[in-house]
Formats: C-alpha cells, sequence, structure tokens
C-alpha cells in the first residue's frame, strides 16, 4: 500500500509487515533519510509509553538512550520513567510512582546537560516537586517545590520553572535553576509583561481576584531565548480541572537580557 505525504515532498510505503519506510524525494535535505524505517521504541505490552511533548526530544544528545514515561492505568495519570538503550533494548526505571497533572505531558521528563541528566516534575506529598536524576548513578535530587517544570534546552544546566498556573502563589515569575550550583533565580518577572500588553490582558485574562503568572516556558535550543504564556489561574485546588486557569498568548524574550522581543496574541 502506499500512501503520499503532503510534508517535505516525502513518500511514504506501508510494509506488509506493518513497518512504515520514509522515502525522501532526490532534492530534499531529508534525502539522508531516504531509507528509514519507524518502528515502536518499546514492544513491551500491556501499557502506555509517553514522550513528553513535541518540543523536546525524547532520544539522548548522544543516540545511545531513549526517555519515555509509562503506566498501566488506563488515564496513565500515574507511572514511571523509563530509559531504553537502544543498542541493546535494554529498559531501567529511574523513577517510580509519579503523580502527573495528565497523562498529555506526562512528567515533562527531558534530557538536560548534553544527556547526563535527566529533570521531571512530580505531585508528592501534596506538592508539586521538579526532580533531577543523574544519568550514571541514577541519583535523584530535588531541584525546586511548588513549581513545576518547562522545556529547556538539552546541551544547557538552566532549568526553567514556572508556578502552578491555577494557584501560583509566591511563584509567578519565570524562574530558573541552575542545575551546577541549585541557584534559582528570577529572569522574567509576569507582573512586567502584563504591564507591556495591558490592555490584551484585561481583555483575554479577565479579572478574578488572581494574579497572572508565567505558564508553559520554552527555551531556544541555544539557552539563549523562551517563550512562554501568561495565565490566570482559579485560585483553586481542583488542577485537573478544565476551569483551573485561563492561558493564553506566547511571549518570547531573551534571556540573556531579560527583555521581550515579540508578543503573539494567540498561541
Amino acid at each position: 500500500m502506499n500512501a503520499s505525504c503532503a510534508l517535505c515532498g516525502l513518500a511514504t510505503r506501508v510494509a506488509a509487515a506493518g513497518a512504515v519506510t520514509v522515502t525522501a524525494a532526490a532534492a530534499s535535505p531529508a534525502a539522508a533519510w531516504s531509507n528509514a524505517v519507524v518502528r515502536p521504541v518499546s514492544t513491551v505490552p500491556n501499557r502506555h509509553s509517553i514522550h513528553t511533548y513535541f518540543n523536546v526530544s525524547p532520544e539522548s544528545p548522544d543516540g545511545r538512550f531513549v526517555l519515555f514515561y509509562v503506566s498501566t492505568e488506563d488515564d496513565a495519570e500515574t507511572g514511571d520513567l523509563v530509559i531504553q538503550e537502544r543498542a541493546t533494548g535494554r529498559e531501567t526505571v529511574v523513577a517510580r510512582d509519579i503523580q502527573t497533572e495528565d497523562a498529555h505531558r506526562a512528567a515533562c521528563q527531558q534530557w538536560m546537560e548534553g544527556g547526563r541528566t535527566i529533570v521531571y516534575h512530580d505531585f508528592r506529598d501534596g506538592r508539586w516537586t521538579v526532580m533531577a536524576i543523574d544519568r550514571e548513578s541514577l541519583k535523584p535530587r530535588v531541584l525546586a517545590q511548588d513549581r513545576q517544570l518547562g522545556f529547556g534546552a538539552a546541551m544547557g544546566s538552566q532549568v526553567p520553572l514556572y508556578g502552578c498556573h491555577w494557584k501560583p502563589g509566591a511563584h509567578r515569575d519565570l524562574e530558573i535553576v541552575d542545575l551546577r550550583t541549585g541557584a534559582i533565580r528570577t529572569v522574567v518577572k509576569a507582573d512586567d509583561v502584563a504591564a507591556l500588553h495591558a490592555d490584551w490582558v484585561r481583555e483575554t485574562l479577565p479579572e478574578n481576584g488572581q494574579p497572572v503568572s508565567i505558564f508553559f516556558p520554552v527555551v531556544s535550543p541555544d539557552g539563549r531565548k523562551v517563550f512562554f504564556k501568561l495565565a490566570r489561574g482559579s485560585g483553586g485546588d481542583n488542577f485537573k480541572s478544565s476551569k483551573a486557569s485561563v492561558r493564553e498568548g506566547k511571549f518570547v524574550y531573551d534571556l540573556e537580557e531579560g527583555k521581550p522581543i515579540r508578543f503573539y496574541p494567540q498561541w
């Protein structure tokens, strides 16, 4: 069976065995992938296996390992983190019994420091906690509490943090924790962002007695820029509610200068 793919001039061929080969057009930059074969990372049955999100790679920067979240629960909201050695297929559980916000982002697990460190977040003992694991020793450490994890640059050591979007409390701003020292610093303040776009905030994030906060920061691969949303929480404790917060906009900032670069009214 043949099927055409509109993306990048690629054509896909589905073999009888079910493997998918991706063939690139001769002039395409993807020509090196002309013999690529798509197959499941893991063949362990009766479980969900989930990559954290579209903006980070589950593959370690050196290509040796794949990091993913697994769960045997129907809703996949409780599970473990696994690394698989690609050469052998051997799997190692690096963190167990993780409580997620939802299965959509899983534990926000990702590689940092060139693949030497894994970071993720977990709702443990009633508090959101951002964790780091050394890949070699599997030793865990707490990076921050009462925050959630954004998406960092895999080759870097600067991990973005933000407060809980439904009820951020004291952690409304974009913070960075340095994996080398453990120091946490504020790089962009939510109130400063809101002040620059006051009319948009009034219209899009209506006043409800709760402050605005920074949500969902994503750092560029070179570690120099970041984009994020603004959120206004409900002030409640049910973070699984569809009305936990309103989250809109896309704000692009220079991380080194802490200055705005661009604003998009819609995500």
